[in-house]
């Protein structure tokens, strides 16, 4: 058989070659796409050809811009809806906005073809909403484009920028924004950003040199606020139809909220005969007959009909803005009439069924034989101890009560292996020596006879049995012996030597030190109440993160009244996946209304005096829910304080929650942001901090942005978080935790003797299976209750100090209550406690949503 070479590990490694002098297209051959050579097919490799690649990013190119301009055709051209353009005056100057909307309409068409609103009847029931808006159909660009001009109000604004298609920032040249323009900037940005625009005018009056200036000034401030808006110079007449071109093909951005919900915003409002005729555009996807609208202060509602309206701007007949447009009883016609058996209910609360999850509850037996358990705890019990032979019941009893507590009372932890338990039984040999030669040279009584007997001679009866003890070695001179523990007797002992007058004063004093420091969850254990009655409903954990808690386990009564889903999102696909296929299906077609048409919406079930409760200054907007959205359940939001708010906010304070569709106040309980599947309760949203918002509302398909105020007492709201919805469901873990603190009173190794954190033997059995910890990390738990005023004996892993206090963790589930209620969407003015910082304000929101 020949010999075989096999290299070693010092065999020569030559030098790789040399590859720099490489194109730069050879090197990016070798690199991009290289993958495992066992993985390569001959499918992959022709697809990983220079052509194909080049005919896949020509493919996506295209895919790409065709969707663009889908986009752009969805408002504005053939029978798509106007589009909507919002102007918003950096410096309040309403005159100033109203000027640059006629030169844009100027720019856009004749004024001969504007109009404003459509009537359908004449009647003192009518109310048309002041959107200062303007339709135009404009010849020069055949598009056709509503022009808004956004009111002072904060909330006026905020909801003609929910439906806007595009938002126009006005400004003059080396002036600031207004305070109140930057909290409109700011809570957009929480509320979603539509398209942007920003537009500098008044450069004609300014010297070149000073437009140079001014036109950098302005980016500057425009990129800092909205990186993605463009910028754009009026300088002189001919530059509006330039802006106005840029604005009308500009690349729509997504507010994803939206996309899924048909709206309208309301051109005419009457009411007649119980229902009320809301007229306008629909935009958005088609708008779905069998759903529920929203009517802003009202609530859900279903609709009777819809009826055909005429369109006062149309791309094909422009009409005349001179005078309204009246239609007629005969101009008007059935569209169509929602069908009974697809319409969605009204059904907002789950049918009770108080036989669900019935639970079997405790016999009284079985509470009895728990009562005799717990008085035999306090009574006479017997414990076996092992004691050097020959020694008398006195000596025994240092055995039973040592301090020390090593016999029993080791705490095996999951590093402790082998060698430590070792170490165990040696200290406790060696605690049994020390003990033997300390009554080595003492008398004692003898309890049979009363005598006094010295330790010699009991040395003298211990060599008696040398002989026997030699015999067995098991047992290393160790006997074993029952004897019988009074508690109450050994109690009566302990008080004895205490002065519980010194006791409640230094408790006074310690307690008047901690006032002046912060600790987060401590309660203090009262005096008056026992504590396993004031703390009935809370229990230990072993692990906050680990340890199982039933979701289901003892809900309150009013979760039986709330609706819940396996998987909320999976939900909200499946609504959207079943409105593509009804819109597919050809019967279900004529119950969509297209986007673009313009209809009367009539809405069942309103009372009359529904009118005298909108206020005149807001928009009237009619939003289309999806289904379960009209259901109540546990809605979470997580929220972010604003920053220009200071002042913590308590759970359960009342606040006023505005969403993207409607407007409503509750009382949150505030929970950690975290994972996991226990979530810890929060009893004050710090500044800055981010907390999640849990409260019984109805249902909101994230993603859905949320603006939070308080009320004041003269009618205002006081901006204090922004955030969004984040899940609805119930089984989400709120638990509150207390930590009942007591303070080390003597210390030998790792048992030591607590005070302070009960005050009579019966809470200390009641909670002796809850682990105990300390401030400085050390984990241990109850041994035995020592007299009758609350001091217990502990061991630790490890000796405590002397500074150290010892906590227990209790825990609590808590829930929100049912206190909804829904909001009038009133132009009420908003108010902040700092100035606005607007810096990159969109890139931080966006990165606190994606936190």
């Amino acid at each position: 058989m020949s010999h075989r070479h096999e290299p070693g590990p010092l065999k020569q490694q030559n030098k790789a070659h040399k590859t720099r002098f490489r194109s730069k297209s050879q090197r990016l051959d070798r690199i991009v796409g290289r993958t495992e050579i066992a993985n390569v097919s001959k499918k992959k490799k022709a697809a990983a050809s220079k052509a194909a690649r080049r005919h896949h990013l020509a493919q996506a190119r295209a895919n790409k811009r065709e969707a663009s301009f889908q986009a752009k055709r969805r408002v504005g051209i053939g029978s798509a809806p106007p589009h909507l353009i919002l102007i918003v005056h950096l410096q309040d100057d309403m005159n100033a906005a109203f000027r640059f909307c006629d030169a844009l309409m100027d720019a856009a068409a004749p004024r001969s073809q504007t109009s404003t609103a459509i009537s359908i009847d004449e009647s003192p029931m009518t109310w048309y909403p002041s959107n200062n808006s303007t339709t135009i159909f404009s010849t020069k660009f055949k598009y056709k484009i509503t022009f808004s001009v956004a009111p002072l109000n904060l909330q006026g604004a905020l909801e003609m920028a929910k439906v806007a298609d595009t938002v126009v920032f006005l400004g003059a040249p080396f002036l600031d924004a207004s305070s109140a323009t930057q909290l409109f900037v700011n809570c957009l940005c929480a509320q979603g950003v539509p398209t942007t625009v920003h537009v500098l005018d008044g450069l004609a009056s300014l010297s070149q040199k000073k437009r140079i200036e001014a036109k950098k000034t302005f980016s500057n401030r425009a990129a800092d606020v909205l990186p993605e808006t463009s910028v754009h110079y009026i300088e002189k007449d001919s530059d509006h139809q330039t802006c106005l071109w840029s604005i009308i093909n500009k690349k729509r951005r997504k507010v994803h909220w939206r996309e899924s919900r048909s709206h309208i915003l309301a051109d005419c409002v009457s009411h007649r005969n119980g229902e009320l005729f809301v007229t306008g555009y629909v935009r958005g996807p088609s708008f779905n007959v069998h759903g529920i609208v929203y009517l802003p202060g009202l609530g859900g509602r279903k609709i009777s009909r819809v009826l055909h309206a005429i369109e006062p701007t149309s791309a094909n007949y422009p009409r005349s803005s001179t005078a309204l447009v009246q239609a007629t009883s005969e101009d008007l016609r059935v569209t169509v009439k929602p069908s009974e058996f697809f319409q969605h209910d009204l059904q907002t609360e789950a049918v009770v069924d108080h036989l669900d999850a019935e639970q079997t509850f405790p016999t009284e037996e079985e509470l009895e034989e728990a009562n005799i358990a717990l008085e035999h705890a306090k009574h006479v019990k017997t414990t076996k101890v092992r004691v050097p032979k020959g020694f008398s019941d006195y000596q025994a009893s240092w055995m039973m009560y040592d301090a020390d507590g090593q016999d029993g009372d080791d705490i095996h932890t999951g590093d402790e292996d082998s060698d430590s338990e070792q170490q165990m039984v040696t200290s406790n040999d060696d605690a049994i020596d020390q003990i033997w030669k300390s009554v080595k040279n003492l008398d004692f009584v003898v309890e049979d006879n009363h005598s006094i007997c010295s330790s010699a001679q009991m040395n003298e009866s211990a060599n008696t049995n040398e002989i026997e003890e030699e015999e067995d070695d098991d047992d290393d001179g160790l006997e074993e012996r029952e004897y019988e523990i009074n508690p109450q007797m050994r109690a009566m002992q302990y008080d004895a030597a205490m002065d519980m007058t010194e006791e409640q004063s230094e408790l006074k004093k310690l307690r008047a030190a901690r006032e002046d420091l912060e600790f987060p969850d401590e309660v203090d254990t009262p005096m008056d109440i026992p504590a396993r009655m004031r703390f009935a409903k809370y229990r230990g954990l072993q692990s906050f993160r680990t340890t199982p808690w039933d979701p289901k386990e003892d809900l309150p009564p009013q979760y039986a009244r709330i609706f819940t889903f396996r998987d909320i999102i999976r939900t909200w696909r499946t609504v959207l996946k079943e409105i593509k296929v009804q819109q597919r299906d050809e019967e279900m077609q004529t119950y969509f209304i297209p986007e673009g048409s313009y209809v009367t919406i009539c809405v069942q079930d309103v009372a009359e005096d529904y009118l005298e409760t909108i206020d005149t200054n807001m928009p009237f907007i009619l939003w289309s829910l999806l289904f379960h959205e009209n259901r109540m359940s546990v809605m979470h939001y997580v929220l972010k304080m604003h920053p220009t708010y200071q002042e913590p906010i308590k759970s359960k304070e009342r606040l006023v929650f505005h969403t993207g569709t409607r407007q409503f106040s509750a009382e949150p309980i505030f929970s950690s942001h975290s994972s996991g599947n226990k979530h810890k309760f929060e009893r004050f949203m710090q500044p800055g901090s981010v907390c999640v918002a849990s409260v019984i509302a109805p249902i909101d398909f994230p993603p859905m942005p949320v603006l939070c105020y308080k009320k004041q007492d003269d009618g205002s709201l006081l901006l204090v978080a922004t955030g969004s919805a984040i899940h609805a469901s119930p089984n989400r873990i709120i638990v509150k935790r207390i930590r009942l603190s007591g303070h080390p009173f003597k210390i030998n190794k790792r048992s030591a003797v607590v005070r302070y954190m009960f005050f009579n033997p019966d809470d200390i059995y009641w909670f002796k299976p809850v682990e105990l910890v300390t401030k400085f990390g050390r984990r241990g738990h109850i041994k035995d209750s020592l007299g009758t005023h609350g001091h217990m004996k502990c061991v630790f892993d490890k000796q405590l100090k002397a500074h150290d206090t010892v906590l227990m963790n209790l825990y609590k589930r808590v829930y929100p209550k049912w206190n909804f209620a829904v909001e009038r969407a009133a132009a009420l003015p908003t108010i902040t406690l700092g100035p606005i910082q607007t810096t990159n304000v969109q890139e931080e929101t966006n990165n606190d949503m994606e936190q």
